[in-house]
């Protein structure tokens, strides 16, 4: 975070790092600009771990003048394994750190988990429990799962097939097969964001590593959505005969 902001301008709102192996690291640039008239100083608050700041973390911006700063991801956590049971209702847990590896418990969810996705920084595991039309939520620290409240949704979400994580990190996209659309969880707030109506019978969902766009297979209407995470947008367009 920056501060005297008011007359700074960033060159982006977010960074996408994909995918990043365990243990090492990788750093991203953008450049701030001081579109006002008199000069700043600023101070740059250093982001969350597995994120850091690997440039100055203050400094003179002149009027006009531009500085770019680097943030690298480290991810650490890397040491555990999630297994979805979707006949014991129940996620199982083990430690990858050693071989072979160890079990470290079991979490009951809700009735049959379908699908799960791990966030960036391994602080939870989101899990998509098809028999009760639910999206739990696993703290890993605790190994504690609590779901979101249907109540909160926008609109139904039935049927819940496959959970993904978007490639910045900063989204959930679940397929909800028995409704027809998709649903967005802010990963910051853990709360669903928008739901987003799809094709017929769909099946399963990719990204675009460029663009914050879902491509979702719907193979009831023989068709792809392609779901703008940022907006709630969507758009589709006809394919061939059953797309998974």
């Amino acid at each position: 975070m920056l501060s005297s902001a008011q007359a700074l301008s960033a060159s982006l709102t977010s960074l996408s790092f994909d995918k990043v192996e365990v243990n090492s690291s990788k750093d991203l640039t953008f450049t701030v600009t001081n579109r006002g008239s008199n000069t700043l100083s600023v101070n740059v608050t250093s982001p969350a771990s597995p994120f850091s700041l690997a440039s100055a973390d203050s400094f003179t911006l002149e009027a006009g003048a531009t500085q770019t700063l680097t943030v690298r991801f480290s991810p650490t956590n890397g040491g555990r394994a999630y297994i979805a049971n979707q006949g014991g209702n129940s996620v199982s847990v083990f430690d990858t750190t050693t071989f072979p590896p160890s079990k470290l418990g079991t979490v009951s969810v809700g009735q049959e988990p379908r699908s799960l996705a791990v966030s960036q920084d391994g602080s939870k595991v989101y899990v998509a429990t098809f028999g009760d039309n639910s999206i739990w939520i696993i703290d890993t620290t605790t190994n504690q799962a609590e779901p979101l409240v249907q109540s909160n949704f926008f609109a139904p979400w039935l049927g819940p097939w496959d959970i993904k994580l978007t490639p910045d990190g900063s989204t959930v996209v679940v397929i909800n097969r028995g409704s027809n659309n998709v649903g967005l969880i802010n990963v910051n707030t853990s709360q669903p964001e928008a739901t987003v109506s799809v094709g017929s019978n769909p099946q399963g969902n990719a990204f675009d590593p460029e663009l914050p766009q879902a491509i979702v297979a719907n193979s009831g209407s023989n068709n792809v959505t392609f779901v703008n995470t940022d907006n709630a947008t969507a758009s589709s367009l006809p394919v061939g005969e059953t797309p998974v």
